[in-house]
């Protein structure tokens, strides 16, 4: 059984070049982290224009400014939910506080099996 996250980050804007710091810090934690079995991480960049734009087929605009918050995503894959439990468990210990501080809402997680 595939066990996967998403965490959905809203990044205060003064806080973009911390939060990405912590995401080098992160890469390093994760390629090295037994529990993970794979991981990506995403910075919105581009939007929607609206549903006409989806049915034509027409590309995503670029955003060009910050209104609130920088988003981030970060998907997690896991073998099972123990090693999801044990990663939880290492991830907060070595990144909630330094996390938490560049948000502007506590994050988003969603959680389940791969279908």
């Amino acid at each position: 059984m595939d066990f996967i996250e998403t965490a959905i980050f809203q990044v205060k804007p003064t806080k973009v070049d911390q939060f990405e710091d912590i995401l080098q810090e992160f890469h390093r934690f994760a390629s090295s982290n037994k529990y993970l079995a794979h991981y990506k991480v995403m910075k919105r960049t581009h939007r929607i224009a609206d549903q006409e734009t989806v049915k034509k087929g027409t590309p995503a605009k670029k955003l060009t400014r910050v209104v609130k918050s920088v988003k981030y995503v970060m998907h997690l894959e896991f073998e099972n939910e123990t090693d999801h439990g044990l990663f939880t468990r290492d991830f907060f210990e070595a990144f909630d506080k330094e996390i938490a501080r560049c948000l502007l809402v506590p994050h988003d997680k969603l959680i389940g099996v791969k279908k």
